[in-house]
């Protein structure tokens, strides 16, 4: 009897969980009104030559998404594509996507690229970002490490053994890196180059931008060995400018674009932590690559 009992209690918790499944419906369609403030949303849906209209109210506790990126229904306006799943019964959102079912689609293949431990690309914008916290292995595929041979420190770092190098596969229009930098000694040192953009580092006080024929020196406060210094080199076609702990040095130069970023170990090994690229990709390079 209590078997019979616990085989019946089974079944009943297998269609409760079955019901549920089912009141959850997943659309897409084209956001007619929204309000962020009441959290209401009407979409209306095509179905050949009729539309559909469907109202429906967004949880507070909604998964909202541009693509791949995190988002608040403000960002979210009349005209956009969305797809979304709510409660049938409820009619509540629980997850709404800007950009549809293709743009999570995109999201997805860009994941898939790249093994960086966030990749996303702002549809609005077209700035690709990608971060690396190196506590995998396999984010150094993203890497040219011929010319290396790098060392996961295990505590979100990689470092470079002396006169290491390895390049980024990404080639940007424009772009800028940003990463926490560790020098193990003040001698004068190259750490970052972007396209004939060097950053360099040394004697403990100073730290340059050098692009031909221009220089640039950066006194440090106290700088020592062993020291995090948080280090970001943008390189645009009008504009270089280094940033160390923020303060900012920066320069125009004539033409030229990002390219790749390759990092240095400089002449006694250098640890790189925090990694984030982000930038406008070369269209050429960008295209042939997803198309692999």
């Amino acid at each position: 009897m209590l078997r019979r009992c616990s085989v019946a209690l089974a079944m009943c918790v297998g269609l409760a969980c079955t019901a549920a499944h089912a009141d959850v419906i997943e659309v897409e369609g084209t956001v007619k009104e929204i309000n962020a403030e009441e959290r209401t949303l009407t979409l209306t849906r095509k179905r050949g030559k009729s539309e559909k209209v469907i109202e429906l109210e967004v949880s507070e506790k909604a998964d909202i998404k541009a693509g791949d990126s995190e988002a608040d229904l403000a960002d979210i306006k009349e005209g956009d594509e969305v797809a979304v799943k709510y409660d049938s019964k409820l009619e509540i959102v629980t997850e709404l996507v800007k950009g549809g079912a293709d743009e999570k689609n995109y999201a997805k293949l860009l994941r898939k690229k790249f093994a960086a431990s966030k990749a996303t690309l702002d549809p609005k914008t077209g700035v690709l970002t990608l971060a690396y916290d190196f506590k995998r292995p396999d984010q150094l595929k993203d890497f040219d490490t011929s010319a290396a041979t790098p060392k996961l420190l295990g505590n979100g770092a990689v470092r470079l053994s002396p006169a290491d190098k390895m390049t980024h596969l990404a080639v940007f229009k424009e772009g800028t890196f940003q990463a926490a930098v560790k020098f193990e000694n003040n001698k004068r040192q190259r750490f970052l180059s972007a396209n004939g953009v060097w950053a360099d580092y040394g004697e403990g006080y100073y730290c340059r931008v050098f692009f031909m024929p221009k220089e640039k020196n950066m006194e440090f406060k106290n700088a020592n060995e062993g020291i995090v210094y948080t280090c970001q080199l943008a390189v645009a076609p009008e504009r270089v400018k280094l940033t160390v702990n923020g303060k900012e040095l920066g320069y125009a130069k004539e033409g030229g674009e990002t390219g790749s970023f390759t990092l240095h170990g400089g002449d006694s090994g250098i640890a790189f932590g925090t990694v984030t690229i982000s930038g406008i990709p070369e269209p050429l390079w960008f295209k042939e690559f997803m198309d692999k």
